[in-house]
């Protein structure tokens, strides 16, 4: 570096190497005829020019005054080195200690870059020169993807991200249905998944294993919300009941449809014959009733018999009605009683006995029963009647005495 480099520590160093104030020298140097050689110039140029390398523009201004070129980049009008100030527009004074702010510039296929000036301190300038400098900082350069620009909104614009951290959303089923599960096996061995099902039965329903909302316009319970199975217990009466299940996230429904059937009939096998005391007129049997139809499960049900109208009576047990005042009238079982998942219950004693006073005969009765059922988990109510029994009785003049109740029979001699 030039000798005359080092002497300038200050303005007053350059008045008493110049015999001109700074700013003179300046204004004088951007007159004087630039064709002198590098060590001729009058303020030493080449001092100028290192101090704009070193403390930059903002620093040289405040020091000598605003300055438009470098000295030495319009020499014999072409430039020798990078000129350090590239702008032709003349530089305003700026405070030392306001910073720079960043600025971005367009890279065009390199992408965006970001450029900012800081404050650095430059080694072997004292006073209030030291630490005054501006320094352009590294450029970081941002990649951008090559090829056409994606829009940021409308038609073909990239899908919405979730935030950093936020919880996904809920994936919404493409499809997805309602499918309907036996708890307890139909005893005809039909398919689980049926949607026929017995008054008070109850089924489980899921969705594909979707939790969803539930509802029901029929039997217990009414709604299930955010489960992904339903347990559902149909009424207590036949009919169509229908079940919705909605997504909670794309608020699409689904139904399905279940039929509720209510028992038809009692089909009575016989268990065993009842032993009477010897003498004793009549017979007694021992019945086991299944409850019709098998393709359903009536375990959630109990059974009664009424005790019916009065029976129809013939021959010697109208006589007994009327001579006699035997009452003939039906005693069921005042309780109800449990159907298994097998739709069996146990038991009915169907029969008739008593000492009867000769002269016997041929004769017989009949009792019109009415059944009824009811939920097992109700414990008050009648229930609904749902089939009538028939239940006959014969005797003949030997005293032979025959039961019959729909289908199982007894038949037992007199007295025996």
């Amino acid at each position: 570096m030039e000798a005359g480099l080092s002497a300038l520590s200050s303005p007053e160093q350059v008045t008493r190497d110049t015999g001109v104030a700074p700013k003179q020298a300046a204004s004088s140097y951007v007159s004087s005829d630039l064709g002198h050689g590098m060590a001729g110039m009058p303020l030493s140029y080449r001092q100028l020019f290192a101090l704009q390398q070193g403390a930059g523009n903002r620093a040289t201004s405040a020091l000598v005054g605003p300055i438009v070129r470098s000295p030495l980049s319009q020499r014999n009008g072409r430039s020798r080195q990078p000129d350090p100030c590239p702008s032709p527009r003349r530089l305003a004074p700026r405070s030392l200690e306001e910073p720079s702010p960043p600025q971005r510039i367009d890279g065009g296929n390199h992408g965006t870059i970001i450029v900012e000036r800081r404050r650095e301190a430059i080694p072997g300038l004292p006073g209030e020169l030291a630490g005054a400098g501006d320094k352009t900082a590294t450029a970081q350069r941002y990649p951008e993807p090559a090829g056409p620009a994606t829009p940021a909104w409308g038609p073909g614009a990239p899908a919405a991200q979730p935030m950093p951290g936020s919880a996904p959303a809920d994936p919404v089923p493409a499809a997805w249905s309602i499918a309907s599960h036996s708890e307890v096996p139909a005893p005809d061995g039909t398919p689980d998944t049926r949607t026929t099902i017995g008054v008070c039965e109850t089924i489980g329903l899921d969705a594909g294993g979707e939790v969803v909302d539930w509802s029901a316009n029929k039997g217990q319970p009414k709604a299930g919300p955010g489960t992904a199975r339903f347990l559902w217990a149909a009424p207590d009466v036949g009919g169509m009941a229908t079940i919705t299940a909605t997504h909670p996230v794309s608020g699409v429904s689904r139904s399905i449809e279940i039929t509720v059937v209510p028992p038809t009939v009692v089909q009575y096998k016989k268990i065993s014959d009842q032993a009477l005391p010897p003498g004793t007129i009549g017979a007694v049997m021992k019945l086991e009733g299944t409850v019709l139809p098998k393709n359903v499960t009536f375990g959630w049900i109990t059974v009664k018999e009424d005790p019916g109208p009065r029976p129809i009576a013939t021959g010697y047990f109208r006589r007994l009605r009327r001579r006699f005042g035997v009452e003939l009238d039906h005693g069921p079982n005042k309780k109800f009683v449990h159907v298994n998942w097998d739709n069996h219950f146990c038991c009915d004693i169907a029969g008739i006995k008593g000492p009867w006073p000769t002269p016997r005969g041929p004769g017989t009765v009949r009792w019109l029963i009415p059944t009824r059922y009811r939920c097992e988990w109700s414990t008050t109510g009648t229930g609904h009647i749902f089939t009538q029994m028939t239940q006959d009785t014969s005797i003949d003049a030997t005293g032979k005495v025959t039961v019959t109740k729909d289908g199982a029979s007894i038949t037992r001699p007199s007295g025996k």
